[in-house]
């Protein structure tokens, strides 16, 4: 556990047998080097990563579990290191050529959408056939920055042959009146 006010310069998580969770913010301010072993966060408890910082590796043996945010310069990119614990996932998140400089808040969730109260009943069936039950992600820049973003999916994404044609695959979002 790491708790009180959590300043880093350089930090390395390098720990096989357990994760670590953090009871208040932690900003570091150079290079996060994940190795092994998983940072947990919370919504009060996040990781912070400013504009001048990086992190190095990330894997499925080390990533941030929970939210965290990043400061992304104008132009700028970023890959977030996360996934969840239960059930086990690392799903990075790429947010690419942002178009001003934000604070981008980054989730992953390795659960039904519709458990967070997202209801698929009312997505565009026009154009959307259906939308993952194992798994969706929270990236929300601060303001109405805007940028690429690249998702991954693997094992434990989908159930074969539900996912069907690869570039068939679109990414979707609710509108913000949703929680």
């Amino acid at each position: 556990m790491i708790s009180g006010t959590n300043n880093f310069y350089d930090l390395t998580m390098n720990k096989s047998s357990n994760n670590v969770t953090l009871s208040s913010p932690m900003t570091y301010t150079d290079v996060l080097t994940l190795t092994s072993g998983n940072i947990i966060t919370t919504s009060t408890n996040l990781l912070n990563v400013p504009a001048t910082a990086t992190i190095r590796r990330g894997s499925s043996s080390s990533y941030v579990s929970g939210p965290m945010t990043k400061v992304i310069n104008a132009g700028g990119s970023f890959t977030a290191p996360v996934g969840k614990i239960t059930p086990g996932r690392y799903r990075p998140v790429t947010v690419a050529a942002t178009s001003g400089a934000d604070t981008w808040n980054i989730e992953y969730f390795g659960v039904n959408a519709t458990s967070a109260g997202y209801n698929n009943a009312i997505m565009n069936t026009a154009n959307i056939l259906t939308v993952s039950m194992y798994e969706y992600w929270m990236v929300n820049p601060g303001t109405t920055t805007s940028a690429g973003l690249t998702l991954t999916y693997d094992v434990g994404s989908y159930s074969p042959p539900i996912v069907g044609v690869l570039t068939d695959l679109r990414v979707a979002r609710w509108e913000s009146s949703v929680p």
